[in-house]
């Protein structure tokens, strides 16, 4: 099983770029958008969601909603959290496990991002995944799909080859080891051709759930 490991993986993947291929041939009526939509995709558990806060701020900043619409396409794990931020004006909850099947709602989901009409879509993830944030990335249709060269943790040379050829721009990343909020740091500065200063995320937590002890301590994650 272990030699036939590689080939079912080539296997699987080819047969997700043809299943996404075939979604893509339904056309549905794209929503028109009075400003320039901007998508963010994020599909990573939730402490890399809080590690990303201290840039995803600056997101708000670089798209101001005088003239961007920022969607989040977010893990439904954290969307709860992330609804209450200011830094984007609509959450889109992706069930990261039952998009990564053949089925019903990997189909919708795909078309739901492709009628979106983004101007602009970002992926930030520095570990891309190719059947989740690469294809959603691809989904967009956008005339301008943005990811971090990235790192091989989750995928294979069949995997980069493809989907980096669905981006118009990869940001490079540094073969040094980096912390998560070093590497969120090095995509933005790289987006924005702005350095960006790393500070620690914080999360306002309201104040009804913390019991009478906690609320005078910091908790550090």
């Amino acid at each position: 099983m272990t030699l036939l490991k590689p080939f079912l993986i080539v296997i699987k993947t080819l047969l997700f770029f043809l299943f996404d291929s075939i979604a893509f041939w339904k056309t549905q009526s794209p929503q028109q958008n009075q400003l320039e939509l901007v998508l963010l995709i994020r599909q990573d558990a939730i402490g890399d969601f809080m590690m990303w806060l201290d840039t995803a701020k600056e997101y708000r900043k670089l798209y101001p909603p005088d003239k961007y619409k920022i969607i989040l396409a977010g893990n439904k794990i954290w969307c709860d959290l992330a609804e209450d931020l200011p830094y984007w004006d609509e959450v889109i909850p992706v069930d990261s496990i039952q998009f990564k099947t053949f089925s019903r709602y990997r189909l919708n989901l795909l078309w739901q991002i492709r009628n979106l009409k983004a101007d602009t879509a970002i992926q930030p993830t520095f570990s891309r995944e190719f059947y989740n944030g690469d294809s959603l990335i691809r989904a967009s249709q956008s005339s301008r799909k943005v990811s971090s060269v990235g790192n091989m943790g989750n995928r294979n040379w069949l995997k980069q080859f493809i989907a980096d050829r669905w981006h118009t721009e990869l940001i490079p990343a540094s073969s040094e080891p980096l912390t998560e909020l070093e590497r969120n740091a090095e995509f933005f500065s790289g987006l924005s051709h702005s350095p960006h200063l790393i500070n620690y995320p914080k999360l306002d937590i309201p104040e009804f759930w913390l019991s009478s002890e906690w609320k005078d301590e910091n908790f550090y994650v």
